[in-house]
């Protein structure tokens, strides 16, 4: 059986400044918080204190097949105003449900009702139970996504292996660094910022999926080169859990497009290079 106590702030009811005593009714409604039916059985009890008289009572009802009960319950007035009733606890329960920890209060003349809502056990497990199957379904997915990276990251690895030029002589070597430097001003989503004989480089991406390239003419064997080139893109940062996955598939755009960078530079060359 699960329990909730809550600490209810002082509701005070002044009387009258008469030498008579007034009855009042305590009334408690509960209901589901979700259905918003009724429920029946729900063991209440709370303590009331007679600020004129010091006396405190405690006091149990058992909500009925609309929710409901109520505790009578007589205030002393004195002469001086000032005599009042607090309910200084509450207590509820029934198996299988948990209390919300909103208790609304409410005037009927002379009469207080105060609400509760409570929540079943159920519900709570069917809730849990989808919660985690979402949960499980998005690790697959984020799996899945993590896959395709390692996969991407691969390819990318042997592209660039394989968009290495070489060239033989100076002048096909300088021609063909022409040629990369429009390749790289055409493909980059960054100006360049350097372009020397042997390294052309565009500045760094700022923003998030751009694209940055670097180029290097490297000596080889008498006049011949290697010319390589390496393209970064400014993958997404992770700021929240929740959105991993999404985070995941942004960066997927990265390296696809880092993919077809690097795997288009040698047709690009090499198509100018027959003009």
């Amino acid at each position: 059986m699960r329990k909730i106590h809550l600490v209810v702030g002082m509701l005070l009811i002044l009387s009258s400044p008469v030498f008579a005593d007034t009855d009042m009714k305590w009334k408690v409604q509960v209901t589901d918080k979700h259905t918003q039916k009724p429920i029946e059985g729900v063991k209440i009890s709370f303590d009331l204190f007679d600020s004129h008289s010091e006396n405190t009572s405690h006091n149990v009802c058992t909500s009925n097949a609309v929710g409901e009960c109520e505790v009578a319950a007589r205030v002393t007035s004195g002469f001086f105003v000032g005599g009042g009733m607090e309910a200084r606890e509450i207590k509820f329960s029934k198996e299988n449900y948990i209390a919300d920890s909103e208790i609304k209060w409410s005037n009927q003349g002379r009469d207080k009702l105060f609400k509760i809502q409570m929540i079943s056990e159920d519900w709570l497990d069917v809730q849990r139970k989808k919660m985690e199957e979402v949960r499980q379904e998005k690790l697959k997915l984020e799996d899945m996504e993590k896959s395709v990276h390692l996969e991407l990251t691969r390819k990318i690895s042997s592209a660039e292996e394989k968009s290495k030029l070489t060239c033989l002589t100076k002048n096909e070597c300088d021609k063909m660094f022409s040629l990369t430097e429009i390749y790289i001003a055409k493909i980059s989503d960054m100006k360049i910022q350097l372009a020397t004989a042997t390294t052309i480089e565009t500045f760094n991406p700022a923003e998030d999926l751009k694209l940055g390239l670097t180029a290097f003419r490297i000596p080889s064997k008498g006049s011949s080169s290697i010319i390589a080139i390496k393209v970064i893109c400014k993958e997404v940062e992770l700021k929240q859990p929740e959105s991993s996955l999404n985070v995941l598939k942004l960066n997927t755009l990265c390296l696809q497009r880092r993919l077809s960078a690097t795997e288009g530079f040698p047709p690009f060359i090499y198509a100018l290079l027959k003009n």
